[in-house]
C-alpha cells in the first residue's frame, strides 16, 4: 500500500530561514516509519506549508496520509497552514493521525476553534480511529468533540514502540 507523510520534521528550504529543524520530530518520523514498515511512504511533506495542488495530487494518489507525531493539537489546529474545510476535503484518501500531540501551551488550548473542530471531524470521517500521543491530547480533544470518544485512541509517541533509533 502506497501512503503519504505529513511531518513537522521537514523543513523546506524557502522556510528554513525562519524555521528549525527539531530533532524530537526527526525520531518520531523515524519510530512511525518503522512502525509501518515494510510499507514505506511514497510522499513526505511538510506540516509547515501549504500544500500545492501537486502535492495534493501526489497524496491522492496513494492510499493514505500518515499525519506523523509533534505537539500540533491546539485551538487553531489546521494540519498544515492556511488549511480551511475545502483544503482538506481536496484529500480524498484518508487521513490518519499517529501520535500528534496536545501543544500544552495554556493560552492556546482554551476552546477549540470551529474550523479546528470542522477539520477534525471532516478527517474522522472515513476512518475508524485515529492515534494520540498522551492522554491530555485525548482529553483535550475528546472535551471539545465528545463525538470523537469512541475514535480517538491514546496510544503514545511512535518513539516509545521498537527499539534502536539511532
Amino acid at each position: 500500500m502506497d501512503y503519504s507523510i505529513l511531518t513537522a520534521y521537514i523543513i523546506p528550504t524557502e522556510i528554513s530561514a525562519t524555521k528549525k529543524v527539531n530533532v524530537g520530530d526527526g525520531f518520531i518520523l523515524i519510530a512511525a516509519k518503522r512502525l509501518l514498515a515494510p510499507l514505506v511512504p511514497k510522499y513526505e511533506f511538510s506540516t509547515k506549508v501549504v500544500l500545492t495542488d501537486e502535492m495534493v495530487d501526489k497524496i491522492n494518489s496513494t492510499k493514505a496520509l500518515i499525519v506523523v507525531g509533534s505537539n500540533q493539537l491546539n485551538d487553531k489546529y489546521t494540519i498544515f497552514p492556511k488549511a480551511d474545510l475545502n483544503a482538506v476535503k481536496r484529500i480524498k484518501v484518508p487521513i490518519i493521525f499517529m501520535g500528534v500531540g496536545y501543544s500544552g501551551i495554556p493560552e492556546q488550548t482554551v476552546h477549540m476553534s470551529d474550523l479546528t473542530k470542522n477539520i477534525l471531524l471532516e478527517t474522522h470521517s472515513n476512518v475508524n480511529y485515529s492515534s494520540w500521543r498522551c492522554f491530555r491530547t485525548t482529553k483535550y480533544l475528546t472535551e471539545n468533540l465528545p463525538e470523537l470518544k469512541d475514535k480517538a485512541l491514546m496510544t503514545g509517541c511512535p518513539v516509545i514502540y521498537g527499539e534502536d533509533l539511532l
